[in-house]
C-alpha cells in the first residue's frame, strides 16, 4: 500500500527555499574557505575578496519598523542578499515556530552571511539539536566554528557530515580548512585532494589548494589548481588575483599583469588586484614568456583524475569518529 505523506505549508515553503539555498550557499558561502593572507612590503598580498553586504533597512523617524515573522519574507531578503533582513524575519520567525529546525537552520545562515557568527552558531546549533540528520547543517556549522577560532569544534562537525554523507566534497574542503588553521599541512592537503577526487570542478578546493600551496612558499605547485580554478571560472577576481600572485613570484610578470587585468576587468572596485597591478606595471620585464597557464591547468585536470582513480573507500562510522591529522591525510 503507498503511503501519501502530506506536508505542512512551512515544510512545503521550506522545500523550495532550501533547493534554492544549496545553490546560493554553494556560489556565496563558499567564499569562506578562502584562506586569506593578507602580507605587507614588497610580498603582494592574497585576498579572499569583500564579503556579502545586506543592503541597509530604512530608518523612519528614528524608530524601526515592525519585522515580518513571514517565512515568505524571509526567503525573499535572503534570496536577495538581503541577509541582515533575513535575520532578523527569521528570529521572529523561530519564536512562533521554536521547534521548526528549519527555520532555525536558515536563522544561521543568515546570521552567519551578515556576519554575526556567535548567533549564527546558536541557530545551527538548535536547528541540529532539533534534527540531527542534515548534512549540510554540520557542514555550515563547521564554517562557523572556524570563523569563530573554534577549530577542534569545526573538525568534529565536519567528521558529522561525513558520517552522514560520506561522499561530500564540501564537508572534506571544511576539514582541509581546520587541518590547515591548525597548522596540519599536510592533511590539509590530502583533504582538499580528496574533495577534488569527489567533484574535479570544486573550484574553490583548487584556490584553497593553490594559496594553501603559495603560504608554504611552494610556488610551483600553487600555479596548477589556481590555473585550473581560473580555467573553470575566469569570472571571479579572487582566482585570478590569486593566479596573479603565483605567476608574479615564480618569475612570469607579464602573465601575472594579464591576470590581475582580468580581476579588476571582473570587478573593477576589487583593491587588492589594484595594488598588485601597479605593482607590476612598473617593472621592466621580458614580454618573451613562454609559459603557458593553460598547459598547467589541462595537467592539474589529469592529476585530479587519477586522484579520482585512487578515491579511498567511503568513510566508515568506526573510520569517521577518529578523524585526526593522520587519519584523514593520504
Amino acid at each position: 500500500m503507498t503511503r501519501t505523506i502530506s506536508l505542512s505549508r512551512d515544510q512545503r515553503l521550506f522545500a523550495a527555499l532550501f533547493a534554492l539555498s544549496l545553490t546560493l550557499v554553494a556560489c556565496g558561502d563558499k567564499s569562506k574557505d578562502t584562506v586569506v593572507s593578507d602580507q605587507t612590503g614588497s610580498v603582494p598580498a592574497i585576498t579572499a575578496g569583500g564579503t556579502d553586504s545586506p543592503t541597509p533597512g530604512i530608518a523612519t523617524s528614528g524608530a524601526r519598523p515592525a519585522v515580518s515573522s513571514n517565512y515568505e519574507d524571509g526567503e525573499s531578503a535572503y534570496t536577495q542578499g538581503r541577509f541582515s533582513d533575513a535575520r532578523d524575519i527569521f528570529e521572529a520567525y523561530v519564536t512562533t515556530r521554536p521547534e521548526n529546525s528549519f527555520g532555525h537552520y536558515m536563522l544561521g545562515l543568515s546570521a552567519w552571511k551578515s556576519g554575526d557568527f556567535a548567533r549564527a552558531a546558536e541557530a545551527l546549533e538548535r536547528s541540529i539539536a532539533l534534527d540531527s540528520t542534515n548534512p549540510r547543517s554540520h557542514i555550515n556549522l563547521a564554517r562557523v566554528y572556524i570563523d569563530l577560532g573554534r577549530k577542534p569544534e569545526a573538525l568534529e562537525e565536519a567528521r558529522k557530515a561525513l558520517l552522514l554523507d560520506s561522499a561530500s566534497s564540501d564537508a572534506r574542503r571544511v576539514i582541509a580548512r581546520a587541518f590547515q588553521a591548525e597548522g596540519h599541512v599536510d592533511s590539509a592537503i590530502g583533504a582538499y585532494q580528496q574533495a577534488l577526487a569527489i567533484d574535479d570542478r570544486d573550484v574553490w578546493s583548487m584556490n584553497n589548494l593553490g594559496v594553501l600551496y603559495l603560504d608554504e612558499g611552494d610556488v610551483d605547485l600553487a600555479i596548477p589548481p589556481l590555473a585550473r580554478a581560473v580555467q573553470l571560472r575566469g569570472t571571479s577576481p579572487v582566482f585570478q588575483n590569486n593566479l596573479g600572485m603565483a605567476l608574479e613570484r615564480s618569475g612570469h610578470v607579464v602573465l601575472a599583469k594579464q591576470a590581475y587585468q582580468a580581476a579588476l576587468a571582473s570587478d573593477s572596485s576589487y583593491s587588492k588586484a589594484s595594488v598588485n597591478l601597479d605593482r607590476v606595471t612598473a617593472l621592466v620585464v621580458d614580454s618573451t614568456d613562454t609559459f603557458s597557464v593553460e598547459e598547467q591547468a589541462e595537467g592539474f585536470r589529469i592529476q585530479v583524475g587519477m586522484w579520482k582513480d585512487n578515491l579511498p573507500r567511503p568513510i566508515e562510522s568506526d573510520s569517521v569518529g577518529q578523524v585526526t591529522p593522520d587519519s584523514i591525510k593520504q
